[in-house]
C-alpha cells in the first residue's frame, strides 16, 4: 500500500520587504500553500518526531471513513513534506493489518499504542509498547513496507519497567540505522527517575537487527543530570549526547555543586567508545558542521558559545554572546549560523547571524523584518540538519483548525554585513541601543514597565535628546521598599549618570514610564505606594541632561478628593510643560471622570479639565 498522495505543492516566493523600512531579508523565502498540505478540519500543526532526513512531518488529521477492504475508521494522516520533491503526501501507517500475533506478544487485543520513529518514502519504522496490568514491560519495533502492504516480524528493542525506560536518540543521515537507549533509572524515593546509565543500542533499518554499543554510566554523582539532547554527525560517525545542569540546580545541591557541572559524551559509532567533554550551562543551542568535524552549543543561561572538535573533544573556539539562548540554525554551507533567543526574556529581537569557523558575529536580522506580516507566527523550525528552515502562518479566525500556509527558508552559501549607513544598519544600530538600555536594566536589578503596558510615547527605555539612553525603572532597596531609579547610558550601555527619587521604608515605587525632554532629560511618571495600605499617588518627576531632578510632583490620592492618576499618557508642551491624559475622581469612592492635567515647567497642577 502507498501513502496516499496529497495535491501537488505549489512553492511560491514570498516577499518580506517590509513597506515601512523597505528591509530586505538576506534568504529567500517559498510558501507552501494551505490547500497543498489539506483541507481537514482537525489539523494539528505540531511538530513531529519523526526522524528521517528526507521528510518532515508537518502535523496530522484524524479522518473518519467508512468500512471496507482498503479504508479505515478513525486513521490519522501524517502530512509529510518530501524534501525533494518539496510535495505533501498523505502517510497512512495501517493499524488494522497488524498481524494478530504481534499483538499476542504485546498483550494487545486491539492495536493502541504504535509511534512511528522513522519514514523513507516506502517503509515505516514504528515503536510499540507491551503493556501488561497497564504497566509498560518492553519496547519493540516494527516495519511497514508500503508497496508491498506487509508488516515485518516483531523486533525487541528492550526490556523496560518503572526504572526503566527507552530512550529515542534519532536516525543517521544515511538511514542506516536508528539509535536509541534503555536507561536505568535511580532507585530510591528523594530521587526516583534520575538517569545512571544508558545501555545504547542500534536498530539497522535494512536488516532489522539490533547491534548494541556499550553501557554508557553517567558521572558518579550524588545527584544525576539528565540527557537533555542529542546530535548525530552528518557523516553517522559521531553521536553526542549532552547532559543539563544550572545554576538553580547547584543552589539545591551545594554539596554537589562542582560534580554538576555538565558534560556532552561523544560517541564514536565505528570504534563504540566515546569521551566526554566540559560544556556550557542550559546548553540550548546544538549543531554540528557539515564535515562532522565540529559541534556548537550555546548557553540560555549564561550566553557562552563554545566550539569543539569531535576528535579530541577540546574547545577551538569561544565566545560570550547575549543571554537566552534558545537555538542554533547552521546554514547548509556550514559557513555561519543563526543564533535564536527566547523572545519574551531577551531584549535583542534578532536572529544573530555568526561565523561557525570563529564564532564572530556577522551581523544580525531584526524578529520585525522577518515576520513582517501580523498572520506569520514567529520562530524557525530546524529540519533536515538546518538545509531548511520552516517557520508557520496564523489564521486567528480558523477555528477548526485547518492546516494553514508553511514557509520555507532557504539560507544563502553567506551572508553578508549590513552596509554601514544603510536605511537597515541604522534601525539595527537603534534598535540593539534600546536592547543596550534592557541589559543594563536587567543586570543592574531595575523593573522596566511592561512594554504592553506603556501609554502611547511613554516607556521605559528611550533614546535621549542627546542620542544617548534613558532607562527608569524600579528597584528594590530592600525586601519590603522599592525607589524609582533614573539612568542615562552610552549608547553601548555604559552609565554616565543616575538619579534616584526619595522613598520612604515600606514603600514601593511601580516601574513607571517616561518621554525624553529636549535638554537630553526625561518627565517620568510612576505610583508611590507611600505605605502598605496605600491607593497608590501619581508622581511626575523633570530630571535634566545632567541627571539633576527639577521638580517631584505628587498628585492628590484616593481616597482624597480629586484623586489624579494618568492612563492614556502624557505629552511634552513647548516651553516645558506636561500635559497628562487620565482619570479624576472628583469624591472619595465616586465613579471616575476622563481627566486631563498640565503641569508648569516648575511642576505646578497649573490647569485640571474633566
Amino acid at each position: 500500500m502507498n501513502p496516499v498522495k496529497a495535491t501537488s505543492t505549489i512553492l511560491l516566493s514570498l516577499s518580506l520587504a517590509s513597506p515601512a523600512t523597505h528591509a530586505q531579508i538576506p534568504w529567500n523565502i517559498e510558501i507552501i500553500k494551505p490547500e497543498a498540505i489539506g483541507g481537514e478540519p482537525g489539523f494539528s500543526p505540531s511538530f513531529s518526531p519523526i526522524s528521517s532526513p528526507n521528510y518532515f512531518q508537518l502535523g496530522r488529521v484524524t479522518v473518519e471513513q467508512a468500512d471496507g477492504p482498503d479504508s479505515h475508521r478513525g486513521v490519522s494522516l501524517l502530512k509529510m513534506l518530501d524534501y525533494k520533491t518539496m510535495k505533501v503526501t498523505n502517510l497512512i501507517v495501517p493499524m488494522d493489518k497488524f498481524p494478530a500475533s504481534h499483538r499476542e506478544v504485546l498483550a494487545m487485543k486491539t492495536v493502541y499504542n504504535g509511534d512511528v520513529l522513522h519514514y523513507n518514502g516506502k517503509v515505516s519504522t514504528v515503536k510499540f509498547d507491551r503493556r501488561v496490568n497497564y504497566k509498560n514491560t518492553g519496547e519493540f519495533a516494527c516495519q511497514y513496507d508500503h508497496e508491498k502492504g506487509q508488516w515485518s516480524e516483531l523486533v525487541s528493542l528492550g526490556n523496560v519497567d518503572d526504572l526503566h525506560f527507552f530512550y529515542p536518540m534519532g536516525v543517521d543521515r544515511e538511514e542506516n540505522y536508528y539509535y536509541y537507549a534503555i536507561t536505568h533509572r535511580v532507585d530510591y524515593a528523594a530521587r526516583m527517575g534520575e538517569p545512571t546509565r544508558y545501555d545504547l543500542a542500534r536498530f539497522d533499518l535494512k536488516t532489522r537487527k539490533v547491534d548494541t554499543l556499550f553501557t554508557l554510566d553517567m558521572p558518579k554523582r550524588e545527584h544525576y543530570l539528565h540527557l537533555d539532547h542529542t546530535m548525530i554527525s552528518p557523516d553517522g560517525r559521531w553521536l553526542v549526547l549532552s547532559e543539563y545542569g544550572d545554576k538553580a540546580w547547584r543552589r539545591s545541591y551545594p554539596k554537589d555543586a562542582k560534580d554538576a557541572q555538565p558534560v556532552a559524551y561523544i560517541i564514536d559509532t565505528q570504534k563504540k567508545n566515546h569521551k566526554t567533554c566540559r560544556i556550557p550551562d542550559v546548553p540550548y543551542g546544538h549543531v554540528i558542521t557539515p564535515d562532522s568535524k565540529y559541534m556548537i552549543l550555546g548557553s540560555y543561561e549564561t550566553g557562552e558559545v563554545v566550539k569543539i572538535e569531535l576528535e579530541t573533544g577540546k574547545p577551538v573556539a569561544q565566545i560570550k554572546s547575549t543571554t537566552t539562548i534558545f537555538n542554533f540554525f547552521l546554514a547548509p554551507s556550514g559557513n555561519y549560523f543563526l543564533v535564536d533567543y527566547d523572545e519574551e526574556r531577551c531584549p535583542r529581537k534578532v536572529y544573530d547571524v555568526r561565523s561557525a569557523s570563529d564564532l564572530k558575529l556577522i551581523t544580525s536580522v531584526m524578529l520585525n523584518d522577518l515576520y513582517s506580516k501580523p498572520e506569520m507566527s514567529r520562530g524557525l523550525k530546524s529540519i533536515m540538519d538546518g538545509r531548511l528552515l520552516i517557520s508557520r502562518t496564523v489564521d486567528p479566525k480558523d477555528s477548526l483548525q485547518h492546516a494553514t500556509a508553511v514557509l520555507v527558508h532557504r539560507l544563502p552559501e553567506n551572508i553578508k554585513p549590513n552596509e554601514p549607513g544603510s536605511s537597515t544598519a541604522k534601525r539595527l544600530e537603534l534598535a540593539e541601543t534600546i536592547a543596550n538600555g534592557k541589559l543594563y536594566a536587567g543586570k543592574n536589578g531595575i523593573e522596566l514597565n511592561p512594554p504592553q503596558y506603556d501609554m502611547g510615547k511613554a516607556t521605559s527605555v528611550t533614546i535621549a535628546s542627546d542620542k544617548n539612553v534613558i532607562v527608569a525603572g524600579s528597584r528594590w532597596t530592600d525586601d519590603e521598599t522599592s525607589e524609582e531609579v533614573i539612568t542615562k547610558l552610552t549608547r553601548s550601555g555604559e552609565k554616565i549618570w543616575e538619579a534616584k527619587l526619595p522613598t520612604v521604608k515600606q514603600a514601593i515605587s511601580s516601574a513607571g514610564m517616561h518621554i525624553p525632554t529636549p535638554d537630553g532629560g526625561c518627565v517620568v511618571y510612576f505610583m508611590y505606594y507611600h505605605h502598605p495600605k496605600s491607593y497608590g499617588i501619581g508622581r511626575l518627576a523633570l530630571i535634566n541632561g545632567n541627571g539633576k531632578v527639577i521638580y517631584d510632583t505628587q498628585f492628590s490620592y484616593q481616597p482624597n478628593p480629586n484623586a489624579t492618576y494618568m492612563t492614556k499618557g502624557m505629552e511634552l508642551m513647548q516651553g516645558g510643560a506636561v500635559k497628562i491624559y487620565g482619570e479624576i475622581y472628583p469624591t472619595p469612592n465616586g465613579a471616575s471622570l476622563p481627566w486631563t492635567g498640565t503641569v508648569s515647567p516648575e511642576g505646578k497642577l497649573v490647569k485640571s479639565e474633566y
